[in-house]
């Protein structure tokens, strides 16, 4: 994720990536919320229903200062030339939102929250979203087969966003 941000000249653009990152949004998402009481409020979602999404507090800046009025197209080329720039050329803008499930799973948070927040109706379906890393099947019992623990990197109980690999507040 650092690198995507780093290697983006767009800086709007990198404003998008990080708050898909640290949101789950869709990009549509992104570019229709408006913000009340620390909490993206979406009222025109792709399953039909508004959510809340709380507002992860290493984005504010970035919530402040997006341009809503910028293309779609322009922050999915932009993703797709940086990407491809830092050679992760396989790599889609919605694979951010699958990113911010699989480190709010590893960080020990369970698969309704997850879907709750992320809007799917269907709690199967945010396992096709998770990644769960084998270290963390263990002790607590198992959800659809996944034990929910800590994430790899031993950062859960600072919270999820603690991760140093993804502190992005510079960008």
């Amino acid at each position: 994720m650092i690198r995507i941000v780093r290697a983006c000249c767009n800086w709007n653009s990198r404003r998008a990536f990080r708050i898909a990152f640290y949101s789950g949004m869709r990009l549509g998402e992104i570019l229709k919320y408006s913000v009340r009481s620390g909490n993206f409020v979406l009222a025109d979602t792709k399953n039909g229903d508004p959510r809340l999404v709380p507002i992860h507090p290493k984005i504010g800046s970035a919530v402040a200062r997006f341009d809503q009025g910028t293309a779609k197209m322009t922050i999915q080329r932009a993703f797709t030339r940086t990407v491809r720039k830092i050679g992760m050329g396989h790599l889609h803008l919605h694979d951010l939102r699958h990113s911010a499930a699989s480190e709010l799973i590893n960080a020990g948070g369970d698969l309704y929250t997850v879907g709750h927040i992320l809007g799917q109706k269907d709690s199967r379906s945010i396992g096709k979203l998770v990644k769960i890393f084998p270290t963390c099947q263990k002790e607590k019992p198992a959800f659809a087969g996944f034990s929910i623990c800590g994430n790899p990197h031993g950062y859960w109980r600072r919270g999820w966003d603690s991760n140093p690999r993804y502190d992005l507040t510079y960008a």
